[in-house]
């Protein structure tokens, strides 16, 4: 099951529906969202392969330090975002939506 949520972003970006959790007004942006994620995640797949297979020491130790420190930083940036826009507005601060339907279709 570790594998499914790669393999259901090119299967939606293909244009079938199963599982999906919604239906998108614009199908063309859908698809382009799950043919993007599908990139990130193979790479991501890559990088990891690259640290642990011999092959990846032909690649620059700087270039490799450089992907390495984006692959960290990304992610947490994300959370510490995460958790100051939340905590602004549990605190009342600042008005947040979680989540924007006007992508998605009215049934």
């Amino acid at each position: 099951m570790r594998h499914v949520s790669g393999h259901i972003h090119i299967y939606w970006a293909l244009g079938e529906t199963t599982l999906m959790p919604g239906v998108w007004k614009v199908e063309a942006k859908w698809a382009a969202v799950n043919w993007g994620a599908s990139v990130v995640l193979l790479a991501s797949a890559i990088f990891a392969l690259l640290l642990v297979h011999p092959w990846g020491q032909k690649i620059p130790r700087d270039l490799m330090l450089a992907m390495g420190w984006f692959a960290c930083i990304l992610p947490i940036t994300h959370a510490v975002y995460g958790y100051i826009t939340k905590g602004l507005f549990l605190a009342g601060v600042i008005p947040l939506e979680f989540f924007d339907f006007s992508a998605w279709a009215k049934h």
